[in-house]
């Protein structure tokens, strides 16, 4: 059985996410995960918090929304916390998952991320943020 792992990032719908529609037409099992990173959620080089508390609210709020509408259609969101370069590496392993469909981003440390997941496994990156894809 072909599994995949879809990394929800600054997607988190389920509607119109290209990365989602990609894993479920590829794999035979699809696994919804969201990976906390620890390095988002300190102070910045210029001492500005990268994760504020109503940011922090925003995103427990669209987490349990995205959980509960996973749910719904039988599945469920996994949140994990830590490195996506070292977690997701590690879940694809357990759960014996050969790709990790993402949202791909543009920002410099979100690229410099998607890379160093990308040397571990297959990393299969679908723009969703804009008009027209880059």
């Amino acid at each position: 059985m072909k599994r995949a792992l879809v990394w929800f990032r600054n997607d988190l719908r389920l509607s119109d996410n290209p990365a989602l529609a990609a894993a479920v037409r590829h794999a035979e099992e699809v696994l919804p995960l969201f990976v906390l990173d620890t390095r988002q959620t300190g102070a910045c080089s210029f001492g500005l918090e990268r994760l504020g508390p109503w940011r922090q609210v925003f995103l427990r709020e669209g987490l349990a929304d995205l959980d509960a509408r996973l749910r719904g259609m039988g599945s469920g969101l996994r949140v994990v916390v830590g490195h996506p370069d070292r977690v997701l590496p590690e879940l694809a392993h357990t759960w014996e998952a050969s790709a990790v469909y993402a949202q791909g981003l543009n920002a410099w440390e979100e690229r410099q991320q998607e890379e160093a997941v990308a040397r571990h496994l297959p990393l299969d990156l679908h723009p969703s943020h804009t008009l027209l894809h880059p």
